[in-house]
Parts: C-alpha cells; sequence; structure tokens
C-alpha cells in the first residue's frame, strides 16, 4: 500500500495515571487500522512481570479485510520485543488472535448463589459504602489477597476505584456501587463492587480476610439483590476463591469455560527478559520442591532459547543452552499456558510439536505447577 506508514504516539503518559500508547496505521492524513496498548504488571506467582495489554484493535469499515491489522499488530508485537516487554495479553474474540501467537491462560468462571440462599447469610459486620479516601487501603488489601495469584494485576498506587475499562452490565462503565467491611479495630478488612440492573445482579469483584467478612458481604448483596427483585447473584472469580468455598455452604452453581482460542489471552513478546523476571520465583519453587538433583534445562522455542542450570537452592537463567542439557522442543504457545499454570507439564507433554523428555517432566512440574490464575474484571482492558 503506497504512502501508509505506522505511527506511535502516546495516548496517556502523565504522572499517577496508566500509561498508554497507540499505533495507528495511517494513508495521508486518514487513519486506517490502529490499537491501544495499556503498560501495566502482572504476577506470575510472586513475580511481577510488565505487560502490554492490548486493547481497542479497530479498522475502518470501509479498510476492513485487507491486513491492515495484521500490520499494526505485528508492529506492536515487534515494538514491544524491542521495548523488553516481557508478556502480551488481550481480551480476545475467538479465531483471530491465535494468529498472532495468543493463547488462552485462564478459565472464564462464574458463581451463581441464589438470593434467598444469601439471604441465609448470618452477617456479623456492618457493611458500608466505599468513601473515597478508602481507596488506597482497598488497593494495598487487593494486593496482598492476591500477593501470589498469576494473572491478577498489580494495583499502582494511583489506583482509586474498580473503574476498569470492561462493561460488566450494557450502559453500566463502573460498579454501581462498592461496599466494604472493617475489623475490630476499623480498618477494613473486606470489599465488594456491584453492578446491577432490573434484570441482573453481577458481582465483579469480592474478597476479604475471614469468614465473617464473606458472610456479612453476602448478606448485605442478598438484601440489595431481593430489593431489586432480582433471584439470582452472579459472582465474578476464580473457582478457588475462599469466598466460593463459603458459598458452597449456602449452595451454589458455577459456569466454567474452558476457550479454545479466546478470552484472556497472552502470549510471551520477549523470552529471555521474562524467565530473567521469575529467576526468584523459580528458585523459590524448586527450594519448595523435593527436586534435590542438580540439573541443567534447554528449552528451545519458535522464538528462541533459553537455558536454565537448577541447583537444590537456586535456578540461573542463561540464554544458550548448553550441549550437555536435558532439551526441550516447546513451541511459544503452550509455554505461555505453563508458565501461567493454565496447563500442567504432563498435559503440554502430550499435545503437537513438542518433546519433553520423561527425565525433565518433574522438573518443569516442579518449577510450572498447575495453578488457578484470573485477572478481575476491574483491571480488564
Amino acid at each position: 500500500m503506497s504512502n501508509s506508514q505506522l505511527i506511535h504516539s502516546w495516548a496517556t503518559n502523565v504522572p499517577d495515571d496508566d500509561k498508554e500508547w497507540k499505533i495507528t496505521l495511517k494513508q495521508n492524513d486518514t487513519d486506517l487500522s490502529w490499537l491501544y496498548v495499556f503498560i501495566r504488571k502482572m504476577r506470575i506467582g510472586s513475580a511481577r512481570v510488565k505487560t502490554g495489554g492490548i486493547n481497542t484493535v479497530r479498522t475502518e469499515e470501509q479498510h476492513r479485510l485487507k491486513g491492515y491489522s495484521t500490520q499494526v499488530m505485528n508492529n506492536t508485537l515487534k515494538r514491544m520485543y524491542k521495548e523488553k516487554y516481557p508478556i502480551s495479553m488481550l481480551l480476545g474474540i475467538p479465531d483471530f488472535y491465535h494468529k498472532f501467537g495468543y493463547a488462552p491462560i485462564m478459565a472464564n468462571t462464574k458463581l451463581f448463589v441464589a438470593t434467598k440462599d444469601l439471604l441465609r447469610s448470618g452477617s456479623s459486620k456492618p457493611v458500608v459504602a466505599i468513601k473515597k479516601s478508602d481507596g488506597p487501603t482497598i488497593r494495598r488489601l487487593y494486593n496482598q489477597l492476591n500477593a501470589t495469584r498469576t494473572v491478577s494485576h498489580v494495583r499502582p498506587n494511583y489506583w482509586t476505584y474498580f473503574e476498569g475499562n470492561f462493561r460488566i452490565l450494557p450502559g453500566t462503565a463502573k460498579p454501581l456501587k462498592a461496599v466494604v467491611t472493617h475489623n475490630p479495630r476499623g480498618k477494613i478488612s473486606g470489599y465488594a463492587a456491584l453492578s446491577y440492573n432490573e434484570e441482573k445482579y453481577v458481582v465483579s469483584e469480592i474478597d476479604g480476610r475471614s469468614i465473617n467478612d464473606f458472610k456479612s458481604l453476602a448478606a448485605y448483596i442478598g438484601k440489595s439483590a431481593r430489593r431489586k427483585g432480582i433471584d439470582l447473584v452472579e459472582f465474578r472469580l476464580p473457582h478457588d476463591h475462599p469466598f466460593a468455598t463459603y458459598c458452597a455452604t449456602l449452595g451454589c452453581n458455577w459456569e466454567i469455560e474452558h476457550p479454545r482460542n479466546h478470552g484472556v489471552m497472552a502470549r510471551i513478546t520477549n523470552l529471555q527478559i521474562l524467565f530473567k523476571n521469575l529467576e526468584k520465583e523459580l528458585t523459590r519453587r524448586i527450594q519448595k520442591s523435593d527436586l534435590n538433583t542438580p540439573a541443567l534445562l534447554g528449552i528451545e522455542t519458535d522464538i528462541g532459547s533459553i537455558s536454565l542450570n537448577l541447583k537444590p537452592s537456586s535456578v540461573q537463567i542463561s540464554e544458550a543452552p548448553s550441549k550437555h542439557a536435558l532439551r526441550i522442543t516447546i513451541s511459544q504457545m503452550p509455554l505461555t499456558q505453563l508458565i501461567m499454570g493454565y496447563r500442567s507439564a504432563e498435559d503440554i507433554a502430550n499435545g503437537p510439536d513438542v518433546f519433553i523428555p520423561p527425565k525433565a517432566l518433574p522438573i518443569l512440574s516442579a518449577l510450572f505447577p498447575k495453578t488457578i490464575g484470573y485477572i478481575w474484571w476491574s483491571d480488564r482492558f
């Protein structure tokens, strides 16, 4: 295409705000296709990893089906590699983003509890509306309660409310209400973000330090839903969450979807930087394991190679695999799912174009245990 160029610009680059840049494919003065990238930090275990979150991939209707989105996506991935983003994430539509190496990294989970069952919960604490001044305390509490949950985002110091960019309900850009509970010393110990209309009641985020927080929040939500004439409340949360364990005593139902090639997706954008970021977390995992024999592991992928020198007390990362290393061949997509804990080493080993020697399976299982990752709806882009 003649007279076209890809332009990088900052959409938001001010102190105390989300950093966000834009890639635009332009022809003369016409914007043909574009996307935005949010700069965030995501957890992989206790590690904090810089993430480029892709949002609002768009091509003007008259210019579609000409490969313009592909140009913009490929340019964005190249830029993220050069600028040392270890990971890129997005909320993907079916049958598109897998072409750029993105793979699902978490299940879509919804918990449903009847309003009448929530009302059975014994409230032991008062529940009150959030105040603007509560933002920093809730942020700290959130970061503590999600300190090791893979895929969860690190909320920065400027975070103040459960806003997000994703609409829980049509016409509702953020929760209509957020509430908190307090401990006996008057400190915030639990919270919930609520969205509702005349047909649906959704709790987009809920957490707390104790079962008493969960009981009180459940009772409050039940009363609120009853006032609005809603018989069933939907909770968006991971299915291993302690609030879900509590709801099992009340009676509940789950809806769990494992997307084939959509939903919350990620891909590795810089293999070497990612593993360097994970060095301390992998060391922590190997120290907790029963693997006492030193090992040298070489991982060869379609985006590069990495070497892991494993000792009982540490893991050291280098770029070039040794000729003496136990060699693994795996493409970037299943490797991303393995690192995120979405799929186990045994599951990955049975996939196409993957070679994992039997001796390497217990090592990979110790380094990358299966876990339940989750990104709360307030943090989705």
